[in-house]
């Protein structure tokens, strides 16, 4: 075939990328043979615009070997954190002040204090967009560059990057590839892809990983016997039943016996951590969350989602236990995060986003709270590869519109990938054979939050 490229995804199911009108020639022979598709899961084939660019030689490709991503579920007001609009009526600015930071000119909102002394290390995305304004939807947006709709549901970027990494599965320890920290009950996980490239879930930092030690009075001999019988009774029951589910089941169990033997698995125990550590980090489930991603990463793992809900304040968003409750446990968290990352070295390598699946209105509602308001927000990047110490884009007078440089979600996820070191712009195909991308479909890598 004429003008085969090699394709920057190695996970060892995708092998060569083919150009485009090399692939119409592939679907002709498919139409014509009908097997193509059939039974064969991910085909071993991607496919890359011939005109497109080639992001591994372009600014900031790959940087980050590691990524934690901070979901703030629920919709997170922009007019209260990143992008404060102090000389605008109350109204619209609510009891928000804006403070200033560690950067010349770059103000953000006073609910933040500890993260302005770290702004030199941060990015500002300040003209974010989102086509979507429901929570399920939106949350699924953000986390995958695809609506949700059609029979395929789409993986998030932990497991894109499980899926292209060369390594597979396995991070540079005994650990996972990818973890989530309280998980929603509506993550995308693995999507269409194999169910080993999902994440593993951590339902509580504060609890670790349950379930990791023998039970009491199991000693390794015994839990071999129990191992090799479960085996013998396994290889039987797989072979009457072909699907991925079920095929899956074994391997899972040697990476949980793997761990369970591993030195690593001492980065779920936060007790390891000094009290003053957690207690900078903030005793609550973004904090506690946000160490133990530190302490994942360390150990070489690639992707840690945290989720932190509890951002929907239609009422009275100001009450305290509301967004000056929530904002100082992202302060708290995020600021000891980025201060452990940069002394020990992690920050020039890993990847740290702040990110919503939507803002909030640009002025007070009836309710002293604010609505939901995809039409401009603003999220952070901060880290590897990063044009740290800037603002990208903006909104207008009011707040309420992107005046500049408009990041949509499918945008914002391309840049993430493209940081992370995903080919964004390969095309390729799930089980049924419909086309996806990293970076959602038309996502773009935007190299103004670039360095």
């Amino acid at each position: 075939m004429r003008n085969m490229k090699k394709s920057s995804c190695n996970s060892g199911e995708h092998f060569e990328s083919f150009a485009r009108r090399d692939f119409l020639s592939v679907m002709a022979l498919a139409g014509a043979s009908g097997s193509l598709f059939a039974g064969a899961g991910p085909l071993s084939a991607a496919l890359r615009d011939d005109d497109g660019p080639d992001p591994s030689k372009m600014p900031g490709f790959g940087k980050a070997k590691h990524v934690i991503y901070l979901m703030l579920s629920g919709g997170f007001s922009h007019m209260d954190s990143f992008d404060p609009r102090p000389d605008l009526p109350e109204k619209a600015r609510g009891q928000t002040q804006a403070i200033d930071t560690n950067v010349d000119g770059i103000r953000i909102a006073n609910w933040f204090p500890k993260l302005a002394g770290h702004m030199d290390k941060i990015a500002i995305c300040n003209s974010r967009k989102s086509r979507i304004g429901a929570h399920a939807k939106g949350q699924y947006y953000v986390r995958t560059a695809y609506e949700l709709r059609g029979a395929d549901k789409h993986p998030h970027l932990g497991s894109w990057l499980s899926y292209c990494d060369k390594t597979g599965k396995k991070s540079a320890s005994d650990l996972p590839a990818n973890f989530i920290i309280n998980p929603p009950s509506n993550h995308p996980n693995a999507g269409w892809m194999h169910p080993k490239h999902a994440p593993l879930p951590i339902g509580s930092a504060r609890e670790g990983l349950k379930n990791s030690k023998p039970h009491y009075g199991v000693d390794s001999a015994r839990l071999l016997k129990r191992v090799n019988l479960s085996k013998v009774l396994g290889e039987s029951f797989r072979g009457r039943f072909l699907n991925d589910e079920v095929q899956t089941v074994s391997p899972l169990y040697d990476d949980a016996l793997a761990m369970m033997k591993g030195k690593d698995l001492v980065a779920f125990d936060l007790e390891k951590e000094p009290e003053w550590k957690r207690e900078a980090y903030g005793e609550n489930n973004v904090g506690q969350g946000l160490l133990m991603a530190k302490r994942l990463v360390e150990r070489g793992v690639r992707h840690v989602e945290v989720n932190s809900g509890g951002w929907d304040n239609h009422n009275a968003i100001y009450e305290e236990k509301n967004f000056p409750k929530k904002s100082k446990e992202v302060d708290d968290a995020l600021s000891a995060l980025l201060e452990d990352l940069d002394k020990s070295g992690l920050l020039d390598e890993t990847l740290v986003v702040l990110t919503t699946e939507f803002g909030r209105t640009p002025v007070i509602s009836e309710n002293l709270g604010r609505n939901h308001w995809p039409q401009a927000f603003s999220c952070l990047l901060a880290g590897a590869g990063v044009k740290t110490g800037t603002i990208f884009g903006a909104k207008n007078d009011a707040g309420g519109e992107v005046a500049e440089n408009v990041v949509s979600t499918p945008d914002w996820c391309a840049t993430i990938a493209h940081l992370a070191g995903l080919p964004w712009n390969e095309t390729f195909f799930s089980p049924s054979g419909r086309p996806f991308k990293s970076g959602g479909k038309k996502g773009q890598a935007q190299f103004g939050l670039i360095a």
